[in-house]
C-alpha cells in the first residue's frame, strides 16, 4: 500500500564530518559565493544554496535522497524499494515494514553525521497503491480512462500511464509489468509468476503537507506505523480514489455508469460506419432511450465530442435525430461479440481497486 514518502524537519544536528556536498551560487559581478546558513556544527556556521548527501565515498547509493536548505531537512524515500533490497517495488510495505525502514535510514543517517527523528519529520508527500490482476492488457484499459471524469483534475494519456492529476492530488494506472522490465530489468517469472499474467498498477500521488493531512487525517510519518491508522488510510485510498475518478458510482454525478454500455455501443457505430453512425446509433438505441440514459442532448453533445466526432458534424446530427435507419438489429448483434465494453472494464477496475 505504502509506496513514495517525501518528509521534512527544522530539528537536525549535524556533525562535523558529515557526508554532504555543499552547494552555492556565485554572484557574477563581485566573484563571491551566496548563500544562507544550512546548519551549525562545532566549526560554526555552514553557508550554501544547499547540501546534499553525497553518495561518492560508499559502496552502494544511498536508496534515500536528502537535501538540507534553508527551511530545514528533506528526505525523500521509498519504503517498498528499499524493502526489496533496491531492486523493486512490486511488493508493496505495511506499517510495520514502513517503521522498520524509517529506524533503519535513521541509523545510516548517523553513521554520516546526521542525527535527526526520521519518524517525527512531517509529511510532504505520501503515495499509496495497489497492484490488482486485470483480464486484458494495460492498453485495453485506455478505451476505459478516455470516458472518466476526474474531479477538478486534468486526464493525460502517457502512452505507458494514464494520469488524472491537478497541482496537489494525482491518481495514475499503468502497468506494472511493463515499468518492472524497463526500469528494473525484472520479469515477473524472477518471482515464479506467470509471466502471461496482466498487472496494473493504480496510484493516489498526495502531494503537500496540508493535502496529506486533510486526506489522511496525518502529519508526521509515526502516524502511519499504528495498525488502527494504517487501516484508516487505507480506507482513504479508496475514498479519494473513489470521489475523484469513480463518481459515475455516485447518483448526483454528471456521468452515470449507465451511460457506459451506450457509448460502446456508440463506438462501434463509428467504426462500422463512415457516414451517418450517428444517426444508426439513435435508430438503434431509439430517441426515448437515449434521453434516459444521458438526460439531455447537451450531455449526449458531450459525448459524441469525446468519442471524436468533427464539431460540426456533431451540431447537425443533434438536430436531426427523429431519422430511423433500419440496421437495429446487426448492431446490437456486432455489439455482444464486442471481446471487452466500457462498462465491463469500468466494473472490473472498480471492484479490484476499490470494493
Amino acid at each position: 500500500m505504502i509506496d513514495k514518502i517525501k518528509a521534512f524537519t527544522q530539528d537536525f544536528k549535524v556533525g562535523d564530518y558529515p557526508h554532504l556536498k555543499i552547494y552555492n551560487l556565485c554572484d557574477l559581478k563581485t566573484g563571491l559565493e551566496q548563500g544562507v546558513k544550512l546548519f551549525e556544527n562545532s566549526k560554526g556556521g555552514v553557508y550554501g544554496t544547499k547540501a546534499v548527501l553525497n553518495n561518492g565515498d560508499l559502496d552502494e547509493k544511498l536508496p534515500f535522497h536528502l537535501e538540507i536548505n534553508g527551511y530545514g531537512v528533506f528526505l525523500e524515500f521509498n519504503p517498498s524499494l528499499i524493502y526489496n533490497d533496491s531492486k523493486h517495488n512490486f511488493y508493496l510495505v505495511n506499517n510495520i515494514q514502513t517503521k522498520l525502514i524509517a529506524e533503519k535510514i535513521e541509523g545510516e543517517l548517523k553513521e554520516r553525521g546526521l542525527f535527526f527523528s526520521v519518524s517525527d519529520m512531517k509529511l510532504s508527500r505520501v503515495d499509496l497503491c495497489k497492484n490488482i490482476q486485470t483480464r486484458y492488457k494495460f492498453e485495453i484499459y485506455n478505451n476505459l480512462f478516455e470516458f472518466m471524469k476526474g474531479k477538478r483534475t486534468k486526464s493525460i494519456n502517457y502512452g505507458g500511464t494514464y494520469s488524472f492529476r491537478n497541482a496537489s492530488r494525482e491518481i495514475c494506472f499503468y502497468d506494472k509489468v511493463a515499468e518492472l522490465q524497463e526500469c528494473h530489468g525484472i520479469y515477473l517469472r524472477d518471482f515464479d509468476i506467470d509471466s502471461r499474467l496482466n498487472v496494473m498498477r493504480g496510484e493516489l500521488r498526495l502531494r503537500k503537507s496540508k493535502v496529506v493531512k486533510n486526506n489522511l487525517g496525518i502529519e508526521n510519518l509515526y502516524n502511519l506505523y499504528g495498525e488502527s491508522e494504517y487501516q484508516h488510510v487505507k480506507e482513504q485510498y479508496k475514498g479519494i480514489i473513489t470521489d475523484m475518478i469513480f463518481s459515475a458510482k455516485k447518483k448526483n454525478s454528471d456521468v452515470q455508469v449507465e451511460m457506459f454500455p451506450a457509448i460502446d455501443l456508440l463506438r462501434e457505430c463509428k467504426e462500422k460506419y463512415k457516414r451517418n453512425s450517428v444517426n444508426n446509433f439513435v435508430a438503434t438505441l431509439g430517441l426515448d432511450s437515449l434521453v434516459e440514459i444521458f438526460g439531455s442532448l447537451d450531455s449526449f453533445q458531450s459525448v459524441l465530442l469525446q468519442v471524436g466526432y468533427e464539431r460540426t458534424y456533431v451540431f447537425r446530427v443533434i438536430k436531426d435525430l427523429d431519422i430511423r435507419i433500419a440496421t437495429q438489429r446487426e448492431i446490437k448483434e456486432n455489439f455482444k461479440k464486442k471481446e471487452y465494453t466500457i462498462s465491463g472494464l469500468y466494473e472490473e477496475i472498480y471492484s479490484k481497486l476499490i470494493a
